[in-house]
Protein backbone atom coordinates (compact mmCIF):
# COMPACT_ATOMS: atom_id res chain seq x y z
CA UNK A 1 0.00 0.00 0.00
CA UNK A 2 1.19 3.27 -0.56
CA UNK A 3 0.24 6.07 1.67
CA UNK A 4 0.37 10.03 0.70
CA UNK A 5 0.65 12.89 2.91
CA UNK A 6 -3.19 14.08 3.23
CA UNK A 7 -5.05 17.27 4.50
CA UNK A 8 -8.17 14.86 4.93
CA UNK A 9 -8.25 12.95 7.82
CA UNK A 10 -11.39 11.80 7.46
CA UNK A 11 -12.82 8.05 8.38
CA UNK A 12 -14.35 6.15 5.87
CA UNK A 13 -15.80 2.51 6.18
CA UNK A 14 -16.49 0.15 3.18
CA UNK A 15 -18.27 -2.66 4.36
CA UNK A 16 -19.20 -6.21 1.90
CA UNK A 17 -19.86 -9.94 2.59
CA UNK A 18 -21.20 -13.04 0.57
CA UNK A 19 -24.05 -15.11 1.15
CA UNK A 20 -22.99 -18.54 2.41
CA UNK A 21 -19.70 -18.43 1.07
CA UNK A 22 -18.65 -21.40 3.03
CA UNK A 23 -20.48 -24.40 1.71
CA UNK A 24 -19.42 -27.05 4.37
CA UNK A 25 -20.82 -24.73 7.13
CA UNK A 26 -23.27 -22.37 5.25
CA UNK A 27 -22.41 -19.16 6.47
CA UNK A 28 -21.13 -16.10 4.72
CA UNK A 29 -17.74 -14.14 4.99
CA UNK A 30 -17.77 -10.25 6.27
CA UNK A 31 -14.97 -7.98 5.11
CA UNK A 32 -14.56 -4.68 5.88
CA UNK A 33 -11.81 -1.93 5.21
CA UNK A 34 -11.38 1.94 6.75
CA UNK A 35 -9.14 4.50 5.24
CA UNK A 36 -8.15 7.79 6.82
CA UNK A 37 -6.44 9.85 4.32
CA UNK A 38 -4.87 8.27 1.46
CA UNK A 39 -5.08 4.63 2.07
CA UNK A 40 -6.68 1.99 3.94
CA UNK A 41 -5.55 1.05 7.45
CA UNK A 42 -7.22 -1.26 9.02
CA UNK A 43 -9.25 -4.40 7.61
CA UNK A 44 -10.80 -7.74 8.27
CA UNK A 45 -12.30 -10.88 6.61
CA UNK A 46 -13.79 -12.99 9.17
CA UNK A 47 -16.37 -15.91 8.50
CA UNK A 48 -19.87 -14.49 10.19
CA UNK A 49 -20.83 -16.34 13.39
CA UNK A 50 -24.66 -16.78 12.26
CA UNK A 51 -25.86 -18.56 9.40
CA UNK A 52 -28.26 -15.82 7.66
CA UNK A 53 -31.26 -16.53 5.29
CA UNK A 54 -30.31 -14.14 2.75
CA UNK A 55 -27.66 -12.14 1.00
CA UNK A 56 -29.26 -8.62 2.49
CA UNK A 57 -29.27 -10.23 6.52
CA UNK A 58 -25.47 -11.53 5.40
CA UNK A 59 -24.97 -7.65 3.97
CA UNK A 60 -26.54 -6.58 7.25
CA UNK A 61 -24.40 -8.44 9.39
CA UNK A 62 -21.70 -7.07 8.03
CA UNK A 63 -22.65 -3.71 8.10
CA UNK A 64 -23.40 -4.28 11.70
CA UNK A 65 -19.83 -5.09 12.35
CA UNK A 66 -18.08 -2.62 10.34
CA UNK A 67 -20.29 0.42 11.95
CA UNK A 68 -18.80 -1.56 15.62
CA UNK A 69 -15.78 -1.24 14.43
CA UNK A 70 -15.94 2.26 13.09
CA UNK A 71 -17.20 3.22 16.57
CA UNK A 72 -13.93 1.94 17.68
CA UNK A 73 -11.92 3.09 15.65
CA UNK A 74 -13.50 6.87 16.39
CA UNK A 75 -12.42 6.36 20.02
CA UNK A 76 -9.20 5.12 19.65
CA UNK A 77 -8.36 7.98 17.36
CA UNK A 78 -9.79 10.37 19.88
CA UNK A 79 -8.12 8.94 22.47
CA UNK A 80 -5.01 9.52 19.92
CA UNK A 81 -6.14 13.28 19.94
CA UNK A 82 -7.43 12.99 16.55
CA UNK A 83 -10.58 14.50 16.76
CA UNK A 84 -13.26 13.45 14.65
CA UNK A 85 -15.06 16.44 13.72
CA UNK A 86 -17.45 14.88 10.92
CA UNK A 87 -19.71 11.57 10.84
CA UNK A 88 -17.53 8.50 9.20
CA UNK A 89 -19.03 7.34 6.39
CA UNK A 90 -19.79 3.58 5.86
CA UNK A 91 -20.18 1.87 2.00
CA UNK A 92 -22.74 -0.89 1.61
CA UNK A 93 -23.36 -2.34 -1.54
CA UNK A 94 -26.39 -3.73 -0.77
CA UNK A 95 -29.75 -1.72 -1.74
CA UNK A 96 -32.26 -3.96 0.75
CA UNK A 97 -29.26 -3.74 3.92
CA UNK A 98 -29.39 0.38 3.23
CA UNK A 99 -33.36 -0.40 3.17
CA UNK A 100 -33.90 -1.99 6.27
CA UNK A 101 -31.30 0.15 8.31
CA UNK A 102 -32.98 3.51 7.49
CA UNK A 103 -36.26 2.13 7.67
CA UNK A 104 -37.76 3.22 11.37
CA UNK A 105 -40.28 0.33 11.14
CA UNK A 106 -37.87 -2.58 11.29
CA UNK A 107 -36.56 -0.81 14.22
CA UNK A 108 -39.71 -0.28 16.62
CA UNK A 109 -40.80 -2.67 19.21
CA UNK A 110 -42.44 -5.56 17.95
CA UNK A 111 -45.05 -7.69 19.61
CA UNK A 112 -42.48 -10.62 20.55
CA UNK A 113 -40.51 -8.17 22.60
CA UNK A 114 -42.45 -8.49 25.75
CA UNK A 115 -41.34 -12.37 25.80
CA UNK A 116 -37.42 -11.10 25.77
CA UNK A 117 -37.05 -7.65 26.97
CA UNK A 118 -37.68 -5.88 30.32
CA UNK A 119 -39.86 -2.84 29.74
CA UNK A 120 -40.83 -0.02 32.26
CA UNK A 121 -44.55 -0.69 33.81
CA UNK A 122 -46.24 1.47 31.39
CA UNK A 123 -44.86 -0.31 28.35
CA UNK A 124 -45.32 -3.52 29.52
CA UNK A 125 -49.00 -2.84 30.21
CA UNK A 126 -49.38 -1.55 26.85
CA UNK A 127 -47.83 -4.70 25.09
CA UNK A 128 -49.82 -7.19 26.97
CA UNK A 129 -52.75 -5.24 25.76
CA UNK A 130 -51.78 -5.72 22.25
CA UNK A 131 -51.39 -9.32 22.96
CA UNK A 132 -55.02 -9.27 24.52
CA UNK A 133 -53.92 -10.39 28.14
CA UNK A 134 -55.02 -8.94 30.85
CA UNK A 135 -53.45 -8.19 34.54
CA UNK A 136 -53.12 -11.14 36.90
CA UNK A 137 -52.58 -9.83 40.20
CA UNK A 138 -50.08 -6.58 41.10
CA UNK A 139 -46.90 -7.26 38.84
CA UNK A 140 -43.67 -7.24 40.64
CA UNK A 141 -41.18 -4.38 39.66
CA UNK A 142 -37.28 -3.91 40.08
CA UNK A 143 -37.08 0.17 39.47
CA UNK A 144 -39.54 0.79 37.81
CA UNK A 145 -38.97 -1.92 35.25
CA UNK A 146 -41.31 -4.99 35.16
CA UNK A 147 -39.10 -8.53 35.42
CA UNK A 148 -40.75 -10.42 32.58
CA UNK A 149 -42.00 -14.09 33.42
CA UNK A 150 -44.36 -15.91 31.47
CA UNK A 151 -46.86 -16.58 34.71
CA UNK A 152 -47.70 -12.94 34.59
CA UNK A 153 -48.57 -12.98 30.58
CA UNK A 154 -50.28 -16.41 30.35
CA UNK A 155 -53.90 -16.45 31.80
CA UNK A 156 -54.78 -19.69 32.88
CA UNK A 157 -58.71 -20.85 32.34
CA UNK A 158 -59.39 -20.11 35.74
CA UNK A 159 -58.31 -16.79 35.61
CA UNK A 160 -60.37 -16.53 32.93
CA UNK A 161 -63.29 -17.41 34.83
CA UNK A 162 -63.97 -20.59 32.78
CA UNK A 163 -64.26 -24.28 34.35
Amino acid sequence: MRYRRSNKFELYGFSDSDWVGSVNGMKSTSGYCFSVGSACFSWCSKKQKIVTQSTAEAEFVAATSVVNQAIWLRKLLNDMGHIMEKETKVSVDNQATLAISKNPIFHEDQLADIFTKSFHQSIFVWFREKIGKVALQKLASVEGFVVLCLASVVVSDIDAGRP
